[in-house]
């Protein structure tokens, strides 16, 4: 069929060139349908390996995460404890201080009443002594004491003994 410039045809021949042009076109269409499903792989590939990624990454934060919580946790309940402790500590210093306050009051009203039965025992005393001392006066000058005072000499008598413990408070202090 070299030879001839037209080579005769036959209806074998079309159909066979039909035939050959559907193979190369199916063919030719299945090389892009396979160029385009490896592309689509690549891409799905590379998209799993970046979701795998940020699924690594994410996971590390997540533990990070929980681990800064737990050491929160840890540091918030040691605070607490300390808290506690403080404060259960300072109660403890106040009550002390109140015994404490306490017990100097009740001292110093102790000592205040025993300070003032020993002034009234002093007084009562340098009284009886004055009035020893004013009968031997009297008796020696031979007057007669008198019996019955006024209020108004007791009057004047309280003023002065009072008038009296008030310096001698203040000659003490």
């Amino acid at each position: 069929m070299d030879r001839f410039v037209d080579p005769p045809r036959t209806l074998y021949d079309e159909i066979g060139e039909q035939e050959q042009d559907v193979f190369i076109t199916v063919k030719s269409a299945e090389e892009h349908i396979e160029k385009d499903w490896n592309i689509i792989v690549m891409q799905l590939q590379q998209q799993n390996e970046s979701l795998m990624q940020t699924l690594q990454e994410t996971t590390n934060d997540l533990e990070k995460s929980r681990h800064e919580k737990k050491e929160l946790e840890y540091f918030i309940e040691q605070q607490m404890n300390m808290h506690e402790q403080t404060v259960e500590e300072l109660n403890d210093k106040i009550n002390q201080l109140e015994e404490k306050f306490i017990i100097i009051q009740e001292q110093k009203s102790n000592e205040t009443i025993l300070d003032l039965i020993y002034q009234k025992n002093y007084l009562m005393l340098e009284n009886d002594r004055l009035k020893e001392s004013e009968a031997r006066l009297l008796k020696h000058v031979n007057v007669q004491p008198l019996q019955q005072k006024s209020q108004l000499s007791r009057w004047r008598s309280t003023t002065y003994a009072l008038i009296a413990v008030q310096r001698f408070q203040k000659l003490i202090q």
